[in-house]
């Protein structure tokens, strides 16, 4: 019995799957039309389906009821991230003294206390809390140290602390992931007709645009390429 979700998920995966073989279908149609005399100076079809409406009678048989995140305490969240900005400093050749470490564990485990009371232990997703704390509470011990001595680190590398500092932190948050309400529903034909009446059966209309993506290359100063997915 699949989740209304998962069976909405199939039918747009579909759609991208049949894009894909049109796709494929018009590209070996162009290298027909190149290589024919009479076809080779026309232009070759290509189909796009760029809205399909489909309407589908569903049965709903039950609801699953979801389930809470459960944040990590924040005590092994601070134990975590000390470690982290210890690995950190080391691979960015930053000496870290005592008096930063010690300023940085108490603004940070304040810091996180606010988050844990702020949100009753109940949001969908404490991660991001959770990062922007760390985030916050490196770049006032950052800001603090500076001042007393301007040259202790380089901008470039404070950057590169905090970064593996929230990454960590998007790791540590939840000692538990929790998982949504479903709706389990019912789209096979022959149960449909055996189950459904005028007071149980539901109807989905669903609408489905298609927009289209490209690979768009950059190089940078250094030569380096990335690769990023834009939109047509």
């Amino acid at each position: 019995m699949p989740e209304l979700g998962q069976f909405l998920g199939a039918l747009m995966v579909s759609v991208a799957h049949a894009r894909r073989i049109a796709d494929e279908e018009a590209t070996a149609i162009a290298e027909y039309y190149k290589s024919h005399p009479l076809l080779e100076g026309m232009s070759h079809p290509r189909i796009r389906v760029r809205e399909m409406v489909v309407e589908i009678p569903l049965l709903v048989e039950t609801l699953e009821e979801g389930e809470a995140n459960i944040p990590e305490d924040h005590e092994t969240v601070v134990e975590e991230l000390m470690k982290e900005l210890d690995d950190a400093a080391k691979e960015e050749d930053v000496e870290l003294n005592e008096q930063f470490v010690r300023r940085f564990r108490n603004v940070l485990s304040r810091q996180l206390r606010r988050v844990a009371i702020g949100t009753g232990g109940t949001i969908r997703s404490p991660r991001e809390a959770v990062a922007r704390s760390v985030e916050l509470a490196f770049a006032k011990q950052v800001k603090r140290m500076q001042a007393e001595n301007p040259r202790w680190i380089r901008p470039e590398q404070a950057k590169a602390i905090s970064a593996e500092l929230r990454n960590r932190a998007f790791e540590v948050a939840l000692k538990r992931v929790g998982q949504p309400p479903a709706v389990m529903v019912s789209a096979v034909t022959a149960e449909v007709k055996d189950k459904a009446t005028a007071a149980n059966i539901s109807r989905i209309r669903l609408t489905v645009t298609e927009e289209g993506l490209e690979w768009t290359s950059i190089e940078g100063a250094d030569g380096a390429r990335s690769h990023t997915l834009t939109p047509e």
